[in-house]
């Protein structure tokens, strides 16, 4: 996974109006994702306990998931506002060229 710079993007306006935060939310010195490759069975993930392993499990598989809550970790993000957000997903290579088109939805 390290091979490739993602960015996670949203939109905390709920007006018609827009204001994009950007980030990696896989290349980063830490993060509680459960990590395993394209034979890791739901559930199988291994999650690190420091910013070495985390690194190392990034280096060497393909597959991080994590389920967490946008309000827990994006600010300002406030799911009690009703509103139209916007979230994209994004993943480039080293040459920064988009590998795959970024994926919206609306919340």
């Amino acid at each position: 996974m390290d091979q490739y710079t993602y960015l996670l993007g949203y939109d905390s306006d709920p007006t018609q109006g827009t204001n994009f935060t950007t980030f990696d939310l896989i290349i980063t010195t830490f993060a509680d994702h459960a990590i395993g490759d394209n034979s890791t069975v739901n559930g199988g993930g291994v999650t690190a306990a420091d910013s070495a392993t985390y690194l190392g499990l990034i280096a060497s598989n393909n597959v991080a998931q994590n389920s967490w809550k946008a309000h827990w970790f994006l600010s300002p993000f406030d799911p009690t506002i009703d509103g139209t957000y916007d979230f994209f997903l994004a993943a480039f290579d080293g040459s920064a060229a988009q590998s795959w088109p970024a994926r919206r939805c609306k919340a």
